[in-house]
């Protein structure tokens, strides 16, 4: 049986001290048919003379974007040029295990009603460690609410969901652009996360720049989700995006999210992760401090 081509995406900007380890990450799969894109927002380093290099036998394609059009526009542009029955992501200072590509190409053909698969990663550079996300698609759904449930650089995708226009990054989301579309599209398809470690993840400081429009993109990205579940309430919104944000409850968020979690127990909603049955089980706000400082490993 002919294996099925993966197209993997690969946005660029000034990626020249990273970008060629990201491309041997590729070339030495052990999942053959593949094809890597490479869209470059307008880098004025080495990028594209390393890019350029590597091409020449037809499964490297280039593409390239007037600068400032933002990840968002550059990945539609990429997911556009793919050729594959599956595409994959992958940033550019990130390096993929050899089996990244067949286990998720396994994983997608095994259990066809499942249309996105991302993993675990292992992180380097600055920061070292394991992380995971939750594994199957109810996990993930109640994880939505607090936190990102998929390390976006592991994602693969079934064509299918491209052609059917449920897969498609929002082109005014300038931040947060994988959150958003999560959102959108975990109540109307199947997800899931390999609970393994298939991408090496660089951890440096541009990974999670502070932009001061995050909390109104991200408070887009919830309304997205919430709306159609009848939860979109400003108070909830706010309180979310508050704890994804900041990382800490106050105790007007713990009033709220205890509202919600009680409620969400009832009617069968997204519960709230890793936080849920704890709001539930302390009785109040101080106790509630206590065990997430706990949690989170701070002096008490």
């Amino acid at each position: 049986m002919k294996m099925p081509l993966v197209s993997v995406v690969m946005p660029t900007f000034n990626s020249g001290s990273f970008v060629r380890e990201a491309i041997h990450s590729l070339i030495h799969q052990n999942y053959p048919r593949h094809e890597l894109i490479v869209v470059d927002g307008g880098s004025t380093d080495q990028t594209l003379p390393i890019v350029r290099s590597y091409m020449g036998d037809g499964d490297l394609k280039l593409i390239e974007l007037p600068p400032g059009l933002g990840i968002p526009k550059a990945l539609n542009a990429g997911i556009a040029a793919a050729a594959g029955e599956f595409i994959a992501r992958m940033d550019a200072d990130d390096v993929a295990y050899y089996n990244r590509l067949s286990e998720q190409v396994t994983f997608l053909s095994n259990l066809p009603e499942v249309t996105v698969v991302g993993s675990g990663v292992d992180r380097f550079f600055e920061d070292s460690g394991s992380s995971r996300s939750p594994q199957w698609h109810d996990h993930i759904v109640d994880n939505y609410l607090i936190n990102n449930p998929f390390f976006h650089p592991t994602i693969m995708i079934h064509r299918s969901i491209v052609d059917s226009g449920l897969f498609r990054y929002d082109e005014d989301q300038p931040c947060d652009e994988d959150y958003e579309l999560w959102g959108r599209l975990l109540l109307k398809t199947k997800a899931a996360n390999i609970d393994s470690s298939l991408l090496r993840y660089r951890v440096h400081g541009q990974n999670a720049q502070w932009d001061p429009r995050k909390h109104r993109y991200k408070a887009k990205a919830l309304r997205g989700f919430c709306e159609p579940l009848g939860i979109a309430d400003p108070a909830l919104i706010d309180a979310l995006v508050e704890f994804q944000c900041g990382n800490f409850v106050r105790h007007h968020t713990y009033e709220v999210l205890h509202a919600y979690a009680r409620r969400a127990e009832n009617e069968g909603l997204p519960r709230l992760g890793w936080i849920h049955y704890a709001l539930l089980r302390e009785p109040d706000y101080a106790r509630f401090v206590i065990w997430f400082r706990k949690a989170k490993g701070w002096p008490a």
